[in-house]
């Protein structure tokens, strides 16, 4: 049957595709739902919780008054595919060589492991239904490419989610996948793979021109129906919700309604309307009656971006993405990776406090193990390390996070942080920034402060072969102090060899 999207969409929000449920888990009964939203490039200080004064977030700002904030929360990589891949499997995204440079293009195939535990393999073990909806990015099909005139293997259905309505890398070739199967394909059109440049030789898909139709803004509707329609059909069963808008990644093309909503431009009213679609997921936990007994986190894929023009006007207009932090998406200064992170949990989450604990988005899985009161399966989750102390005020574990490895942009560059101190190993920060590539504002426009630089972000004569800082006194990273704390920076070598040597960083 051939359908539009917005018909497609009235049939998601009315239950139409739900899949018939196995048989409601005895252990998993009395256990919390999970929803964990991904926003896409949302910078540190994007929301009014987090310091924002020209963009209205009241949706994310309540999850954040009956919930706890983090402080310290960052992505494992600068970039979204090895940043995702790093919280759906609980690994550093380089230690596997899929994801070890850059990001995964329009025909990369899926990198997850089939046999590879994974946020929803997990939540199906305790006996849950699991959905992921919006933004995929972690490759799709088997090698060497996806075929996409059929049922599709390699799909969100083979690493544990029952259910999917997924855009499978940033909307390239204005497709969706529901379960398996491209919507809307048309056998009579069928797609092919070509390859090009842009910048970099990659595939883009062709054909199947009757199935193109899944752009922006509609498609943030329709993943949020689908996303509500997930809450509303599963409402008896313990669930869990992978909600991964496109909002607020380039292109920036808010809703009509949003439009002008804001006091900086385009950006901020994108951002506004990815609060609206948070508002209607707790809207429907709310309708439910399940807002007691679910586990909301809110978070970031990376830190924010200054693309031009959009991004750049806000920036122009007083917002500043990322706060005064140093970098921007792609780099591995902490602009690049320190996200907005929210946990609400009725009754076990305190609410309205602040935490500085520090914890990455590879600690989901551990922290879902551990609220479950179920070990890891051997193997999985080898970075991942609990934060439900944190969330629940308990005694911290002697096992708590203390270090972690960030990853940049460029050439896959990797950063070690232990307590305060950030080692990044080589001068710059393996991101754009500092010339301003992939249409993003450069080091000198932002007007960044770091010793190493000039204004004009030009390296100085006699700047230190690496960089070492201080987060406790100098959490804007403008001072390089490489060369004054050379034991330091041994330890830290050694300790970020033993890492990158062993196959998990959790005991």
């Amino acid at each position: 049957m051939k359908m539009t999207y917005k018909e497609y969409g009235a049939l998601l929000a009315a239950g139409a595709t739900a899949f018939s449920a196995s048989g409601e888990s005895a252990k998993a009964k009395d256990r919390p739902n999970v929803v964990i939203i991904l926003a896409d490039d949302l910078g540190y200080t994007d929301t009014g919780c987090y310091g924002a004064e020209k963009i209205q977030t009241p949706n994310i700002d309540r999850l954040a008054k009956e919930g706890m904030r983090f402080t310290d929360a960052h992505s494992p990589a600068a970039v979204c595919s090895p940043s995702r891949y790093g919280l759906l499997t609980g690994q550093y995204p380089f230690r596997n060589p899929a994801f070890a440079e850059e990001v995964l293009h329009p025909g990369a195939p899926l990198g997850i492991g089939l046999d590879q535990t994974t946020l929803g393999t997990l939540a199906k073990s305790q006996g849950y239904i699991t959905g992921a909806i919006g933004k995929w990015h972690v490759g799709i099909g088997m090698p060497p490419v996806p075929d996409y005139n059929g049922e599709i293997k390699g799909s969100p259905a083979d690493v544990g989610f029952d259910e999917c309505l997924i855009d499978p890398c940033n909307l390239a070739g204005a497709i969706l996948i529901e379960n398996r199967h491209v919507v809307n394909a048309d056998p009579s059109d069928p797609f092919h793979w070509e390859k090009i440049k842009n910048p970099r030789e990659h595939l883009a898909l062709r054909g199947g021109e009757k199935a193109r139709n899944a752009k922006k803004p509609a498609v943030t509707g329709l993943f949020t129906d689908a996303a509500v329609s997930f809450i509303d059909r599963h409402r008896s069963t313990p669930f869990l919700l992978y909600f991964t808008p496109n909002n607020v990644h380039v292109a920036i093309k808010p809703g009509t309604p949003f439009i002008g909503k804001s006091g900086c431009g385009l950006y901020g009213d994108y951002v506004m309307e990815l609060d609206w679609m948070v508002g209607r997921v707790l809207a429907a936990l709310d309708r439910n009656g399940l807002a007691d007994k679910t586990l909301v986190v809110f978070t970031s894929d990376n830190g924010g971006a200054y693309y031009k023009p959009e991004n750049a006007k806000a920036h122009a207009l007083g917002h500043l993405v990322n706060g005064n932090l140093l970098g921007q998406k792609t780099d591995l200064w902490e602009g690049g990776h320190r996200v907005p992170l929210i946990a609400r949990w009725p009754g076990k989450v305190r609410t309205g406090t602040v935490s500085d604990a520090q914890i990455s988005l590879v600690d989901v899985m551990a922290t879902l193990a551990d609220m479950w009161h179920v070990p890891l399966p051997a193997g999985a989750g080898p970075d991942s390390f609990s934060f439900l102390y944190a969330l629940t005020g308990s005694t911290p574990p002697a096992t708590r996070r203390e270090t972690q490895v960030y990853q940049g942009f460029e050439e896959g560059r990797l950063a070690i942080r232990q307590g305060p101190w950030v080692l990044i190993p080589g001068q710059g920060s393996d991101g754009v920034t500092l010339k301003g590539g992939h249409g993003m504002m450069s080091f000198a426009e932002l007007g960044f402060v770091n010793s190493d630089y000039t204004a004009a972000g030009k390296l100085k004569p006699g700047a230190p072969p690496g960089q070492l800082y201080d987060l406790s006194s100098d959490l804007s990273q403008t001072k390089n102090l490489y060369t004054q704390y050379p034991e330091r920076v041994t330890e830290l070598s050694a300790l970020f060899e033993k890492i990158r040597r062993e196959p998990a960083s959790r005991p």
